[in-house]
Formats: structure tokens, sequence, C-alpha cells
């Protein structure tokens, strides 16, 4: 009988221990999530930062461009609504459509970039290559910050796939 109530009180006793590890694991686990979570959140807010700073620098650049060459008013008005777009996303915090909206902006200012390199009063003027050389830079920071959150995404699911 007193081996019984030995037996039953280690039982009891290995259960604690294993449910105290186990609350434990979890309650590292939850931590380590929540800090995962808030990295994702703070490199996507340095990607909106940057693309806020490029909405802002592309308006002058155009408006460079527009003065030595204005027949380019197609160009201007896709990259302007493009730019529209993309800073109406960001207010409505659609990442998706952030991403989606900023990729396309990308390949609308690659274009007017390449216009302008094939223009030689744009690539005289000194206001339009300091500005141009201003965008090269921020697009440059966009670039690395959209690196960033994507390391973040990936360390953030695959250690929410890692969880049983």
């Amino acid at each position: 009988m007193k081996i019984r109530s030995q037996i039953a009180f280690l039982s009891i006793a290995l259960l604690l221990i294993i449910s105290i590890a186990w609350i434990s694991v979890y309650a590292n686990g939850m931590k380590r999530l929540r800090k995962l979570e808030k990295t994702v959140q703070a490199t996507w807010g340095d990607v909106e930062w940057r693309l806020e700073e490029r909405n802002q620098q592309l308006p002058k650049l155009i408006e460079a461009a527009k003065v030595v060459l204005p027949e380019r008013a197609d160009l201007y008005e896709q990259l302007t609504d493009n730019k529209n777009r993309l800073a109406e996303l960001v207010q409505q915090d659609e990442i998706e459509g952030v991403i989606r909206a900023s990729n396309e902006l990308d390949q609308k200012v690659k274009v007017f970039l390449k216009t302008a390199k094939s223009t030689p009063q744009l690539t005289e003027d000194r206001r339009f290559k300091q500005l141009r050389h201003t965008l090269s830079e921020i697009q440059g920071r966009i670039d690395s910050d959209r690196q960033q959150y994507n390391e973040a995404v990936m360390k953030f699911n695959k250690f929410l796939h890692g969880i049983p």
C-alpha cells in the first residue's frame, strides 16, 4: 500500500513537472512569436516610410522634367496616378495592394528615367540630375527595406510552421 501511494505521488509530481515545462515552452514560444510579429510590423513601417519619401520626391522630379520635356505629359500623368494610388493603399494599410502598386510605380519610374537618359536636355539639367540622384538613393533604400521585411516575414512564417 505504501508503494502504491509513493508511485501515485511520483506520478503526480512527474505530471506536474511535465505540465510546468510545457507551459514554460509555450510561453517562450508565444513571446518569440510576438517579437517576430513586431519585427515584421516594424520592417513594414520602414518600407512604408520610404515609399512615402519617394512619393514626396517624385512630383519634384516630374515638375523638373515638365519644364524641359513637356511633350511627355502622358508619362507624367501615369506616374502621378500610380503615386496617388500607392498613397491611398498605404493609408488603407493594404499590404498586398501596396506591394503591387509599388512594383507598378517602380516600373513607371524606370521607364521615366530611361526616357530621361535619352533626352540630352534632361541629362544636362543640374536640378533634374540632383533630383534623379536623390530618387535613386531612395529607391535603393526601399529595396533594402523590402529585403529586410521579406526576411522578417520568412522568419515569422518559418516559426509559425514549426509550431505543432
